[in-house]
């Protein structure tokens, strides 16, 4: 029976660490790169007109950055030959990680911290802490 096994891909997180943990440790699962987009997590009217952009512009930019995170999540795959399914969700990091397991079939969320500055590796670890203290899943910290 074929597990899922959900991996963070979302800037800030070791992208690379936590995709080669999940492919090299469940190579014939399904793996599923989630990118969160936090944009929603803090809802604020935003006037177009004094911007200078148009929703269009906008939802590009978002589009783009989890395309970029994508693509690299499915070149770690590659360097594996292990294929991966992908997944946006919207709003506070942690909630959605967790709401996303609570709706869908997960048997684990895989979370890199490796390789960061002092700073990230701060923020990293308060999104990673509180993921593993709600997900309703096992969480490994690669």
């Amino acid at each position: 029976m074929s597990r899922t096994h959900l991996v963070v891909v979302n800037d800030g997180h070791n992208l690379r660490s936590a995709m080669d943990y999940a492919c090299e440790t469940f190579p014939e699962d399904t793996i599923t790169a989630i990118y969160v987009d936090t944009a929603a997590a803090d809802v604020a009217p935003i006037h177009l007109e004094e911007s200078g952009g148009s929703i269009e512009d906008w939802l590009r930019t978002h589009r783009s950055e989890a395309d970029r995170a994508f693509e690299a999540a499915r070149d770690a795959a590659a360097d594996h030959d292990v294929g991966i399914e992908t997944e946006v969700a919207f709003g506070h990091f942690p909630d959605a990680i967790r709401q996303y397991c609570a709706n869908n079939s997960v048997d684990t969320v895989v979370v890199g911290t490796a390789d960061r500055d002092a700073f990230s590796s701060y923020v990293v670890a308060d999104d990673v802490t509180r993921i593993a203290n709600t997900a309703p899943v096992p969480v490994v910290v690669v």
